[in-house]
């Protein structure tokens, strides 16, 4: 089985997303395909699609809407950031009432494993949707959701 590998940029000028193979610019930032990107932006392309086919990448802003993942905290739905931690994709979402990245599904239990991105989307493959990055639309992870 052959794994994409992907990565994705904001073009340092242009301001437009490229998607690639990372390198090294002559300056010493780095690039996709040769072109400059700011260096912040670049996100892996996680091998995984939302419920409408749509890539989702290191960076991006997820919706989920599941009762099953949430009732802990009497929500509908959640947006989460797609970040890349301890070797795996996971998605981390902002505390309401404190404002601070949590783990998506935090427990008082410490022998509790989390539930990382892949995990939900084979148990709930049409509640998560790409809605934006954290690049273009920070507001959709801010403390207020």
């Amino acid at each position: 089985m052959e794994r994409k590998i992907v990565l994705r940029g904001k073009n340092r000028y242009r301001k437009e997303w490229l998607y690639g193979n990372l390198s090294q610019c002559g300056d010493g930032s780095c690039g996709i395909d040769g072109v400059p990107v700011e260096t912040d932006s670049v996100g892996q392309f996680t091998g995984l699609l939302d419920k409408n086919g749509k890539e989702i990448y290191e960076g991006d802003i997820i919706r989920i809407d599941s009762h099953a993942w949430l009732d802990w905290k009497e929500l509908d739905s959640v947006n989460a950031e797609v970040i890349f931690e301890e070797y795996m994709f996971d998605a981390r979402w902002r505390n309401p009432d404190a404002g601070q990245p949590i783990p998506f599904h935090p427990d008082d239990d410490p022998d509790y494993e989390p539930e990382y991105i892949c995990e939900m989307l084979v148990n709930l493959p049409n509640t998560i949707k790409v809605i934006g990055n954290r690049f273009d639309n920070p507001s959709l992870i801010s403390d207020k959701q």
